[in-house]
């Protein structure tokens, strides 16, 4: 079990967070479960859930998890942990003053968005997932595509001025003005995280926002498996992370 992280910039390595200084934002998919080839197929493990609860516990409950899965998705998910959830990339948060969703206005640029998205998956055997917010197209299965979907969604993003950005297998067109950067920052507003060290976790380049919105409020993002991040530490993969935490929680014991 690691109990200190490398430092991707600055000197030696990290010891594990303290759950009753920090706030810890996770990323889901990558992070806290591993990839599947579909968004369904994914299992959040019981070791998994037994440390986001003792992370609950210890942190008198300031776990969010910041995810690009529509909220609704998220809840089933993570429904044995109930944490606080910050779904598609920001742009639906639920705590305890209630959820987010986007306007009238901004799902009809997303309606235009779709019916040209959905022609491109039909006839390409792609996956097309909507959510609340955003337009996820996934190519996991067709790799060979990967430059013929990111165009198609950069050209439908800018033509319905929406944001375009491109995940592990997937690119996505959302709404502009929201990201897990912005989602952070909103939630360290707000007890239980304010007044905390802010611990962004993820795998992904979606994280990357987040990573710098926790470094510019003092805290540190952890990138997984990627060296290429903004990223104040690394760690090569989820369950050195999972390891890392939990190291945390035990030692605050």
């Amino acid at each position: 079990m690691p109990n200190t992280l490398h430092a991707l910039r600055g000197p030696g390595r990290h010891a594990p967070p303290d759950p009753a200084r920090h706030a810890f934002f996770l990323d889901f998919d990558g992070t806290l479960v591993d990839i599947a080839a579909r968004p369904s197929e994914v299992v959040l493990l019981p070791e998994t859930v037994d440390l986001l609860k003792a992370l609950q516990r210890a942190s008198d409950g300031a776990v969010a998890i910041l995810s690009g899965r529509a909220l609704a998705e998220l809840e089933r998910l993570t429904a044995q942990v109930a944490p606080v959830l910050a779904g598609t990339h920001g742009v639906e948060i639920r705590r305890d003053a209630g959820t987010l969703t986007p306007s009238f206005a901004d799902r009809r640029a997303l309606d235009t968005a779709y019916r040209v998205l959905d022609d491109l998956a039909r006839s390409h055997g792609l996956l097309l997932e909507t959510k609340p917010g955003a337009l996820a197209l996934h190519y996991r299965n067709r790799p060979d595509l990967a430059p013929l979907c990111k165009n198609a969604v950069s050209e439908v993003a800018r033509k319905s001025n929406l944001r375009m950005i491109a995940g592990n297998m997937v690119c996505e067109a959302m709404l502009t003005g929201y990201d897990k950067g912005r989602a952070l920052q909103t939630l360290m507003g707000e007890a239980p995280f304010r007044d905390r060290i802010p611990v962004m976790v993820g795998d992904d380049t979606t994280d990357e926002d987040g990573f710098l919105a926790a470094q510019q409020l003092g805290g540190i993002g952890v990138s997984i498996g990627r060296r290429d991040s903004c990223a104040r530490l690394f760690c090569p993969d989820r369950y050195s992370a999972m390891d890392w935490l939990r190291a945390g929680v035990e030692r605050s014991v």
